[in-house]
């Protein structure tokens, strides 16, 4: 009886069926990949970690002994000072502080605001998504923090550097294992859409989102829908790979953009 039921409705009532039932489904994938995920919060721990190095690339210049002050020396801690401080832009520290500040503010004043917030140094950020794209990836950040590990490796034997390598390390196998769980699910996602207007059609099921894009819960709820189901680092991963203009959200020309290259 309910089979017939299904089959007399529309085509369209039996696709918003079917797409309503992909969804529970994913939702009870979602709630038990949640649980699966063991790794924390990838940018509180990486913005930690250049904050670190950075600090310490700097005491390394400017406070080290006469003896230590030899060309190399110098020479790999401004390597490290220049590295760390592109990944802290990667990472988004001045969105982060904003953030942080906002929060305060917020909390003072009684009010609560959901619109994202947006550093004034978006502008160069953009730039960096464009000219080095494979950092907003995990597994480019994943060399990068490797290849840091092994530039305070090679300052051995200062204990601080070791200390702060393996730390670089443990930031690198994580990023790398996010990209093993990730990348998978956004091709599965990229091979759900048959062309732009398919595309099109589910943006236009959030309204909110053809203007100013979606947000990250919006995306997740996307992801959803087409039976995808992304953890919290792999939906952090995935906005920071999609957001080309790097103000949080995901506009509909940004996701046809990547949905339409190779990466």
């Amino acid at each position: 009886m309910t089979d017939r039921v299904l089959q007399s409705q529309p085509p369209s009532y039996r696709a918003i069926d079917q797409r309503a039932g992909r969804l529970a489904k994913a939702d009870l994938a979602l709630r038990d990949d949640e649980k699966c995920d063991p790794w924390p919060p990838l940018q509180p721990l990486s913005l930690f970690v250049g904050v670190l190095t950075f600090v310490d690339s700097l005491i390394g210049i400017f406070m080290a002994s006469e003896e230590d002050k030899q060309v190399m020396q110098i020479v790999l801690e401004l390597l490290v000072l220049s590295i760390s401080a592109v990944m802290l832009f990667v990472e988004s520290v001045d969105t982060a502080i904003l953030a942080c500040l906002r929060g305060n503010s917020s909390q003072t004043e009684g009010a609560e605001d959901d619109e994202p917030t947006v550093s004034p140094f978006v502008r160069q950020r953009r730039f960096l998504h464009y000219f080095a794209r494979y950092l907003f990836f995990p597994m480019g950040r994943t060399v990068m923090y490797s290849f840091l590990a092994v530039l305070l490796y090679a300052q051995w034997p200062s204990r601080a550097d070791v200390y702060l390598a393996h730390v670089l390390v443990v930031t690198a196998l994580s990023n790398f294992a996010v990209s093993w769980t990730c990348s998978p699910k956004l091709r599965q996602l990229r091979e759900a859409f048959v062309n732009s207007n398919d595309i099109a059609e589910t943006f236009a099921q959030f309204p909110d989102a053809l203007g100013n894009g979606l947000s990250p819960a919006q995306f997740k709820d996307m992801c959803r829908l087409v039976g995808i189901s992304l953890t919290r680092n792999e939906l952090a991963a995935a906005i920071q790979a999609l957001d080309a203009t790097q103000d949080g959200s995901i506009l509909q020309a940004e996701f046809i953009t990547w949905w339409e290259c190779d990466i």
